[in-house]
């Protein structure tokens, strides 16, 4: 009689059956970050115009001390002024944030956008004035679901810098993907800013500005964009 060990050696011994595998693979990007860049020509009279209104805004109102940013804040009414320019640049980061709205949806719900009844975007904005040593750290903007900044002027206006001085940081959302990190493994975002360029992320993406140095001043606009009610999860 066969012991055990027999039997099992007897049928690893066995001819193989000839395989004919196919594999058919693909990558998926799972939980992807979705942003928008976008840089506008054309735009000097605009900057202009928004130069010389946000100066005399900071001139004539105190700015709000947030905690997050050293330098000017202004009040989260900007876009209530009728100035000519300050319209034009709300209908212009409006039509950013409806571009961008077709991806960040399409990487964030199941539902299609389309099926979205009256679907709307209610929009608050300040402007951020920069001088020499100002920064912001690192923060978010809670509820809101999508938040955006125009640059009006920056430094690199008149003369290009090769330092990471005053840039837009974007920070890796997946906090355990720095737990055993590759090498030169990415971990932030980082954007130079220029006049006329918008840069658009899901208001939970950490983000903040390294300190701004030199001579100079740097303009920008930060925009919140809450959803309508419909487009919101009905718990």
């Amino acid at each position: 009689m066969e012991s055990s060990a027999d039997q099992l050696t007897g049928a690893s011994s066995a001819t193989p059956p000839k395989l004919e595998i196919q594999s058919h693979g693909s990558p998926v990007s799972l939980f992807p970050t979705v942003c928008f860049i976008v840089e506008h020509q054309g735009t000097e009279p605009m900057n202009d115009e928004l130069v010389r209104f946000c100066l005399e805004q900071e001139k004539n109102q105190p700015g709000l001390q947030t905690g997050s940013i050293r330098g000017y804040h202004s009040n989260r009414q900007f876009f209530d002024n009728d100035n000519w320019a300050v319209q034009k640049l709300k209908e212009l980061m409006m039509g950013n944030a409806r571009n961008y709205l077709q991806e960040f949806w399409k990487s964030e719900s199941m539902t299609p956008l389309s099926n979205v009844k009256d679907l709307a975007l209610q929009l608050s904005a300040w402007s951020v004035m920069l001088r020499e040593g100002d920064f912001s750290k690192p923060h978010i903007h809670p509820i809101s679901h999508i938040s955006g900044v125009y640059y009006v002027i920056t430094k690199e206006s008149d003369q290009q810098s090769q330092s990471d001085e005053g840039n837009l940081v974007l920070v890796d959302p997946r906090i355990r993907a720095s737990v055993a990190p590759l090498k030169d493994q990415k971990s932030n975002a980082m954007f130079s800013p220029k006049a006329g360029m918008v840069v658009m992320f899901p208001s939970w993406l950490d983000h903040f500005v390294l300190p701004f140095k030199g001579e100079g001043l740097r303009i920008s606009i930060a925009c919140n964009f809450v959803l309508s009610p419909s487009a919101i999860q009905d718990d």
